[in-house]
């Protein structure tokens, strides 16, 4: 997991991806054990549990908070948001054709929604 990217978010139960997600962080500090992100424009989340596999293409986090079971993060690319999550943001066919790199659609959010 790396806060700088962005990922597409698929939860439990669902069949496809239906949101982005972005400064992904896990934290298990008193009271609360689990994933913190934000929903851009501007939502933030909070969903208890514990990430239970990570890769360089995403991660999976077993939720035991709001919709229960394994939720899968992948990592925006150029090729993946261009060909089926460019629909999961507000503008995301103009982001599409503006970006050229994966870094580059990453820095368009952080820069676009910033901390």
């Amino acid at each position: 997991m790396d806060n700088k990217k962005v990922y597409a978010v698929k939860m439990a139960g669902d069949d496809d991806y239906s949101t982005i997600a972005m400064r992904c962080e896990y934290r298990d500090t008193e009271g609360f054990t689990g994933l913190c992100f934000l929903t851009p424009p501007d939502r933030g989340h909070m969903i208890p549990g514990a990430v239970i596999q990570d890769t360089r293409r995403g991660f999976k986090h077993q939720s035991t908070g709001y919709a229960p079971g394994w939720w899968t993060y992948e990592a925006l690319t150029v090729k993946n948001f261009r060909a089926r999550h460019w629909r999961l943001v507000i503008g995301g066919a103009e982001i599409a054709r503006s970006v050229q790199s994966d870094e580059e659609l990453h820095d368009w959010f952080n820069r676009e929604f910033p901390a």
